[in-house]
């Protein structure tokens, strides 16, 4: 018998008069019933009966317009309407959301479009629709808007003539940045494209030490805490003989007449420091040392001083710099990159702005910027983040087309020789960091020729011992779980196993001693919580588990913490086409399965150390990686400024 009415008491009262009269068995709430949807139209429509489709009545085609739908999504597992009827969705070109529709993953923190995420996931699924974020779109509109800011400027500065008529008042741009101070002609495009090459070259080279440098402090950082405070106190003393030592091998200059501030400076910042000068002289090459980065950094990028710094003095700073940058890279104290390069690049710039005084009407506080973008363009490649942060430091729109000139003239160059300085760090540290698109080698192999072993698996009911020796001898962080008679007729992959999920079964203890399935016992005693991702470095070990001998015999079920429905892809699948795959739905791990029958239900695990250069070309040293010269505007620098922890982490387990 089924029941239904509008309110849940009367359900209980009729229930409860039943009762009385019948012996009756409550089968509970019911979940389905035949033509509930139709139901669901008749219980909605009461009181509607002047409401209907609605059409367009200005037009004389008989479109629907639109339509109310009563309950839209009322069905929580699909987030459909429940009568049946599907609305529209647009897809937003937003990279985020394309990950998010790709990896269910990460709905669960997204609650809120869980009903656009639903049916853009089931479009993809039956391939109605694919989405896909194209890299190469954001370098060509990079590259337009760099063309497009120079020939603007080009324009503005011939109808500054008075030869355009009215647009010779700003009337092409919508802000008037034009001044005196900014304006450029060809010969000072020609000191840029210098300087942008050379700041390339300074990079590369920067970014090849910074690689040899590093792989000496490993070894020397193995050998004990002592040696590395050793390392720290030798570069300490080294950067206090340059900075007290260097500023005694130039004369004293005597202060500017048309100084805007104080000459020699008394306080602890300033442009003009005194450095035993007598009164009225200053040591220009002190005023750098004797300075923190920024003071350095800020009297370097200062106008109308052309005088200020000499050539000489501008070279030792910037050579001491240059270097001291590199070894102080890597030792037991938190210094980074980015000021380093910024403060070698803007005396680099000056240096430049010098030597060609007489060529270019360029302010050498000009060169000093330029020369700090092509700098940090050849050691980090990240052309549009440093392209935006330089032009908030110097709040001057006009710099925009200089900037974004020597920013990609500098990556091209620096490309040509080697990857980015954080690249590099990437690779030495061992992380599997994997490219955006697969290299074209791969193209040549398939999924099966990069598997290695042993491969480590567990029978869906496995004794203790097996697992604990497993875990005890491996840092693997999923294990295949194969079903095997009698519990399938055949050999059978059930799923994979998590690490961690393996660690909080065994230390419950809920074991048995026959080998039999008693899953569902076991999952009724243990909650959610109790699986979910502990945070770094508090996640149970194995080695904090003790087993009697005895409970090393009994058996474990694994089925209900087994993943049953892992990704797959045959074993004569292309490497290329895995790789993509593998990266695109942001997996850890991918079982490669046998295309034939008779073999076991599984060939082996790919991780993304799998997919690795180093791990492919060691395999398979004949085939020779792709090295495309000059890869301009195809590679982007792969971290933001907050995101440098490559130094910090050691090793990632597969």
């Amino acid at each position: 018998m089924l029941i239904a009415a509008q309110r849940k008491k009367d359900i209980l009262q009729f229930k409860k008069m039943l009762g009385k009269e019948f012996e009756m068995k409550d089968l509970g709430a019911t979940k389905k019933i035949l033509d509930q949807a139709l139901m669901r139209q008749l219980m909605s429509s009461e009181g509607t009966t002047n409401c209907g489709i609605l059409f367009d009545s200005q037009s004389a085609r008989s479109d629907v317009v639109g339509m109310v739908d009563v309950d839209y999504a009322g069905n929580l597992d699909s987030k459909r309407s429940t009568n049946g009827y599907e609305k529209d969705v647009h897809i937003c070109d937003s990279q985020s959301a394309i990950y998010l529709v790709r990896n269910q993953v990460l709905h669960a923190r997204t609650e809120y479009i869980d009903v656009r995420y639903h049916k853009i996931r089931e479009w993809l699924t039956s391939e109605i629709v694919d989405l896909k974020w194209r890299s190469a779109l954001l370098w060509r509109t990079f590259f337009t808007t760099a063309v497009v800011a120079i020939v603007l400027r080009a324009f503005i500065e011939f109808c500054s003539t008075g030869k355009c008529g009215l647009f010779g008042n700003g009337g092409l741009i919508m802000y008037d940045v034009s001044s005196a101070e900014g304006t450029y002609s060809g010969k000072d495009l020609l000191a840029v494209l210098f300087l942008g090459g050379v700041g390339g070259i300074f990079g590369s080279i920067y970014n090849y030490l910074i690689d040899k440098v590093l792989r000496v402090y490993s070894i020397i950082n193995e050998k004990g805490p002592y040696i590395k405070i050793l390392l720290v106190i030798f570069i300490s003393v080294l950067t206090t003989a340059c900075s007290f030592g260097l500023p005694w091998l130039v004369k004293c200059t005597a202060c500017p007449s048309s100084a805007k501030e104080e000459c020699p400076s008394e306080s602890e910042s300033g442009n003009y420091k005194s450095f035993q000068c007598e009164s009225g002289y200053y040591n220009d090459l002190a005023s750098l040392f004797l300075n923190t980065n920024d003071d350095a950094i800020r009297n370097l990028f200062s106008t109308s001083t052309e005088k200020e710094f000499k050539i000489s003095s501008l070279f030792i700073f910037f050579t001491t710099i240059y270097f001291l940058g590199i070894i102080t890279y890597g030792i037991a104290i938190p210094a980074g990159l980015f000021i380093p390069v910024i403060l070698a690049g803007a005396t680099y710039g000056r240096l430049v702005g010098r030597l060609f005084d007489t060529m270019s009407t360029l302010d050498p506080g000009l060169f000093a910027l330029l020369g700090a973008a092509s700098f940090l363009g050849g050691t980090m490649r990240m052309t549009v983040s440093l392209c935006v942060i330089l032009l908030e430091l110097t709040n001057d729109l006009l710099l925009l087309p200089l900037v974004m000139l020597v920013l990609l003239i500098s990556k091209t160059v620096a490309d040509c020789f080697n990857k980015g300085v954080y690249d590099q760090i990437v690779k030495l540290k061992g992380l599997p960091y994997m490219e955006a698109h697969a290299e074209p080698y791969m193209r040549q192999l398939v999924a099966g020729d990069v598997v290695t072993g042993p491969l480590v698996t567990f029978a869906g009911v496995e004794k203790v011992a097996n697992i604990v020796h497993s875990l005890q001898l491996t840092n693997h962080n999923a294990f295949p779980v194969v079903d095997e008679p009698p519990f399938s007729d055949a050999p059978e992959l059930c799923g994979l196993v998590l690490r961690s999920h393996l660690l909080v079964l065994l230390k419950a203890k809920y074991f048995s001693e026959e080998r039999e399935l008693n899953g569902r016992d076991i999952l009724k005693k243990f909650s959610p919580v109790d699986f979910a991702k502990p945070g770094s470095g508090k996640g149970i070990k194995i080695e904090d588990i003790t087993f009697e001998e005895e409970e090393m015999e009994m058996y474990i079920d694994l089925h209900p913490i087994t993943n049953a429905s892992p990704y797959t892809v045959v074993e004569t699948m292309s490497l290329a086409k895995a790789a993509i795959l593998f990266r695109e739905l942001a997996l850890r791990h991918m079982c490669v399965v046998p295309k034939s029958q008779g073999r076991p239900p599984i060939v082996g695990i790919l991780t993304r150390h799998d997919f690795t250069p180093e791990h492919v070309l060691g395999l398979y040293p004949h085939i020779k990686g792709h090295k495309a010269c000059c890869r301009n505007w195809e590679s982007t620098a792969r971290f933001t400024l907050g995101s440098v922890i490559a130094s910090e982490v050691n090793s990632i387990p597969i």
